[in-house]
C-alpha cells in the first residue's frame, strides 16, 4: 500500500520526490527510493567488509557503489625503498637507485716538478706499467742534447727513476704489453740520414727492472702505437724518405712478431685500445696525398679488421686521441668545419659526439675508469693566441662538466695514467713548462 509521509501539513513525499535509488541505500536502513513503487524499502547497497590488498603487477581495484563495512587496508612494505630498487627502475613512484654509478667527481692535486731541466723537456716517450706511468728520454727545449733519464711516478704520486734508456733519444714511442712498458725507435735530435734513427726497443716490468726486448726491423720514428690482450703493437713510421705501414709486435715475454700491416703508409698515425681490440687511423696516405677515415682493428690473436671508420678524417688535433675502461676516443673534423669525438665501445659501435666549446683543438686529453679529462689548449683570435687553463670531464654517461683548473694556461702536455691518476706533464705557453698536473677522479 503506498505511503505518503507529510510534511508541515502538505502532501506526502513519493518515490517521484526523491533520487536515490535501492543501491544507494545501506540494507539495514528503510526508506522510499526511486525506484521502490512509493514504498517503503530496505536498502540493497553492497556492503564491503575488511579487507587487505598485496599489491602485485596488476591493479586492484574496489568497485564503485560499495558500503565499506570494514577497514581496507592496502599493504605497504618497509624495503620499498629507492636502495632497493634497480638504478632507473621506478615501482609505486619510488625512483630506485641500486646499481647506479655515483657522480664522478674530480680532485685536481697540487702542481709538482716533472724533471727539474729548468728549461723543460719535450718529445719524451710515454707509458705506463703496474702502478707507475713511465716518461722516458727526449730532449730539453734548449735543445742541449738527448736526454736517456726516464722518470717514474707511482699511483702515490711519488717521483723517481727508472734505469735509464739504453740509448739517448727522443720521439721514443711507449706502449704497454700487459706487464711490460716499452719504448722503441725513435731519433736524434734533427735527423738527417737513416743513422740518426733508432731501431731499439726497451722495456720495464712492474719493478721498473729494464730488459731489452728485440729490435724493431729498422730505425723509425713517429710511429703510433696501441695496446691488445699481451700485446704492445706499433705501426706506421719514417725512416728519411721511406714511410711504412709495418705492424710490428711484442708480447709480455718480450717476443717479437709480425702482423698484417695497416692500410696505408703512414707516418701519421694514431692508436688507441678498447676491449679486445686495438684500433690505428688519422692516416695520412703519402702515395695518394689523402686523409682517409679508415680505422683498422687487431684483435688479441693479432688478426686485422676493417668494418670500422671514422665519421670524418682526422684533420683536427692528433693529441686528441686516447682510451678508458668503456671507450677508445679519436677526434676529427667534419666538412661543415666543426669537430666531433668518436668514440668506440668494445663491440667496435661508434658513438659521435660534439666537442664541448670548453675544449680548444690544441687541448690534451687521458682516460681513467669510464671517463675522459680535457685540459689546457690554445685560441688564436686575429693573431692573438690565449692559452687556456680550463679542464673539462666526459663523464660514463658522455655528459660534460667542468673540472678544476690547471695551474696556468698551456697547451702540448702530454698525458699518462699513474693508477687512478690522469697525469698531466709539460706544455707550454709564452715559454716552455716543467710541471706535472695530476686529477684524480672518484667514481
Amino acid at each position: 500500500m503506498p505511503v505518503r509521509f507529510n510534511v508541515g501539513g502538505g502532501g506526502g513525499v513519493t518515490s517521484e520526490d526523491v533520487t536515490a535509488t535501492k543501491a544507494y541505500v545501506h540494507p539495514s536502513y528503510k526508506t522510499i527510493t526511486k525506484d521502490s513503487n512509493d514504498e517503503v524499502v530496505a536498502g540493497t547497497m553492497p556492503l564491503l567488509a575488511a579487507k587487505t590488498y598485496t599489491p602485485g603487477t596488476a591493479n586492484q581495484t574496489i568497485e564503485a557503489g560499495r558500503y565499506l563495512s570494514g577497514v581496507q587496508t592496502i599493504k605497504g612494505d618497509p624495503n620499498l625503498k629507492a636502495e632497493n630498487i634497480k638504478d632507473n627502475v621506478t615501482i609505486f613512484n619510488v625512483k630506485g637507485t641500486y646499481g647506479a654509478k655515483p657522480e664522478e667527481t674530480v680532485i685536481k692535486k697540487p702542481a709538482v716538478t716533472f724533471s727539474g731541466v729548468s728549461e723543460g723537456i719535450d718529445d719524451f716517450g710515454t707509458a705506463h706499467v703496474g702502478s707507475y706511468a713511465l716518461f722516458a728520454g727526449g730532449a730539453p727545449f734548449a735543445r742541449t742534447g738527448l736526454r736517456n733519464t726516464v722518470i717514474s711516478f707511482n699511483s702515490n704520486l711519488v717521483k723517481g727513476t727508472a734505469t735509464n734508456l739504453s740509448q739517448a733519444r727522443k720521439n721514443a714511442k711507449g706502449a704497454t704489453a700487459s706487464n711490460q712498458a716499452l719504448f722503441a725507435g725513435g731519433q736524434k735530435d734533427d735527423y738527417d740520414s737513416a743513422s740518426d734513427l733508432f731501431n731499439t726497443v726497451d722495456a720495464y716490468n712492474t719493478s721498473l727492472t729494464r730488459s731489452t726486448a728485440p729490435n724493431l726491423s729498422t730505425g723509425k720514428t713517429y710511429m703510433a702505437s696501441a695496446s691488445v690482450g699481451d700485446y704492445a703493437l706499433y705501426a706506421g713510421g719514417e725512416r728519411v724518405n721511406t714511410v711504412y705501414n709495418t705492424v710490428e709486435a711484442y708480447n709480455k715475454n718480450l717476443v717479437k712478431s709480425t702482423a698484417t700491416a695497416i692500410r696505408v703508409k703512414t707516418n701519421e698515425a694514431v692508436g688507441s685500445y678498447v676491449g679486445n681490440y686495438a684500433l690505428f687511423s688519422g692516416y695520412y696516405d703519402w702515395d695518394t696525398d689523402e686523409e682517409k677515415n679508415y680505422i683498422d682493428t687487431y684483435n688479441a690473436s693479432l688478426t686485422r679488421g676493417t668494418s670500422a671508420s671514422l665519421s670524418g678524417t682526422m684533420i683536427s688535433n692528433r693529441d686528441l686521441v686516447a682510451r678508458n675502461n668503456k671507450y677508445a676516443l679519436f677526434s676529427t673534423g667534419t666538412d661543415e668545419g666543426e669537430e666531433v669525438l668518436n668514440l668506440f665501445n668494445s663491440s667496435l659501435v661508434r658513438t659521435v659526439l660534439p666537442v664541448s666549446s670548453l675544449v680548444s683543438s690544441s687541448s690534451s686529453v687521458c682516460g681513467t675508469k669510464e671517463s675522459f679529462l680535457f685540459a689546457g689548449g690554445m685560441t688564436r683570435v686575429s693573431g692573438t693566441k690565449t692559452y687556456l687553463k680550463n679542464a673539462v670531464l666526459l663523464d660514463s654517461n658522455l655528459a660534460y662538466s667542468s673540472a678544476p683548473d690547471l695551474s696556468e694556461g698551456k697547451y702540448n702536455m702530454k698525458s699518462e695514467i699513474a693508477g687512478d691518476y690522469i697525469l698531466f706533464v709539460a706544455g707550454m705557453n709564452t715559454t716552455w713548462l716543467d710541471l706535472l698536473e695530476p686529477y684524480l677522479i672518484n667514481s
